[in-house]
């Protein structure tokens, strides 16, 4: 991998060797002031976010050796199952079939990199982001569930296509009028052939080219059951409690608009014919602000003949909760038809 100058400790972690070149002298280097992230490397401060202690293994890494596996799902941002989404667990790191292998403490090796493609996310090197899921597909599959195995592979979708919200420079959130969303049924020819399940395909794609491996069959229930446009894992969960329970699949972060077609929210399920909304509401909207301009919009939907549905955590996670928001679901949409 390449190395980054470090002239001086402060900038962050920096190479033993490299510090010794331009005049540190080791006694400073052996301070107790001084974190040592891997050996050969040094930092003022601990280094314990996913990000940073990768940037401080790549300082030490053979140049032919990228970050793979739950590591190369946290640089990219890919939701895990929180048993495997551990902060402190050793990096994954992949190199060619015919390399030796790896021996550095805080890394566990894979080979077959020469079957994977490379890219680059927060200045580092990793598997792409089809050749991670299915990694985690393949070594994970026994602890997986379909529904954490749609999650991540959502997440990859979304990542692969950026369909998502816009952000301007404030932070603010600024949605796309112009989103777009898939006009066929799931599954069909037609539907694998829409550009906005293009990020879908490209895993359909890179599964496919593994042939036969372990978890393909977790790979094969998976991949028809991912969507574009999904923005959260409870986005994801809360689709596939409503989809299994035998409802009909709802459009996913869609517009809603008042009668002068000014956007009222977008929301988290849609079911546009009947005008029913189902919005999931999480720790962030357990603050009085965010109570106050969820009522706000509930109130507006409202005016506007809009039915919403709030989903929570009990619903998703609990064979009770699922099953009664089933029925809630589908009487109210029945309701609605009348």
């Amino acid at each position: 991998m390449q190395t980054s100058p470090a002239l001086v400790p402060s900038v962050g972690a920096f190479r033993v060797a490299e510090a010794l070149r331009h005049g540190v002298a080791k006694r400073q280097l052996a301070s107790n002031r001084m974190h040592m992230p891997t050996r050969g490397v040094r930092s003022l401060a601990v280094i314990d976010d996913v990000i940073g202690r990768a940037r401080a293994y790549a300082l030490v890494l053979p140049d032919d050796v990228v970050f793979s596996h739950l590591t190369a799902a946290r640089l990219w941002g890919l939701p895990l199952p929180r048993r495997l989404d551990r902060g402190d667990a050793p990096l994954d790191v992949m190199r060619r079939s015919g390399k030796a292998r790896l021996e550095r403490r805080g890394c566990v090796t894979h080979r077959g990199l020469e079957r994977r493609e490379v890219a680059m996310t927060a200045g580092l090197p990793v598997t792409s982001v089809a050749d991670t899921w299915c990694d985690i597909i393949e070594k994970y599959h026994s602890t997986l569930t379909v529904a954490d195995a749609v999650v991540t592979g959502d997440a990859a979708v979304e990542l692969l296509v950026r369909t998502g919200p816009i952000v301007d420079e404030w932070g603010r959130v600024v949605f796309d009028k112009q989103e777009v969303h898939p006009q066929t049924v799931p599954g069909t020819s037609q539907w694998w052939s829409e550009p906005v399940n293009a990020g879908a395909w490209a895993l359909v794609e890179r599964a496919a080219e593994r042939g036969r491996f372990r978890g393909r069959s977790l790979a094969l229930t998976a991949l028809p059951r991912l969507r574009p446009r999904v923005w959260s894992p409870m986005e994801t969960r809360a689709r596939l409690v409503v989809v299994d329970g035998g409802i009909r699949e709802p459009r996913l972060n869609a517009s809603v608009c008042d009668s002068r077609g000014e956007i009222i929210t977008i929301g988290d399920l849609v079911w546009e014919e009947e005008r029913a909304l189902g919005a999931y509401n999480g720790l962030d909207h357990e603050g009085e602000p965010s109570r106050e301009r969820d009522n706000s919009q509930r109130m507006r939907l409202e005016d506007e003949g809009w039915w919403v549905i709030e989903i929570y955590k009990s619903d998703v996670f609990t064979a009770t909760g699922r099953a009664k928001l089933v029925r809630r679901i589908e009487n109210g949409l029945r309701r609605l038809r009348r």
